[in-house]
């Protein structure tokens, strides 16, 4: 079975807000190569609305991969986690990919 061109990657991490407007031009650069290299591909970018109890913030990106009908995603993930180092991203970053489900009638 293939992919079907409905796959996601969500990638989230934790971090220390101090400095915030550093972290998101840095997430900005890091999408702005991505979809440079990997044409199609759709960036967003996410927090959750609560610090957790070590007062971290938790972000996740989210790459739409639907338009670059691959059957692996790992080069994808390889090369994101490449520039996520390069850019100095917090780190670990969890990767996990997920398929769309077709609900519609048949």
């Amino acid at each position: 079975m293939g992919w079907e061109n409905k796959m996601f990657v969500y990638v989230y991490y934790k971090f220390i807000p101090s400095t915030l407007l550093q972290l998101k031009n840095d997430v900005a650069a890091l999408q702005s190569a991505i979809t440079n290299e990997f044409v199609g591909v759709q960036t967003q970018l996410f927090k959750r609305p609560t610090h957790d109890q070590e007062g971290r913030e938790t972000w996740m990106e989210v790459y739409n991969l639907e338009q670059l009908n691959v059957q692996d995603p790992q080069p994808f993930i390889d090369r994101l986690t490449e520039l996520a180092k390069q850019h100095s991203l917090p780190q670990p970053r969890a990767n996990e990919i997920f398929l769309t489900i077709d609900t519609a009638p048949k």
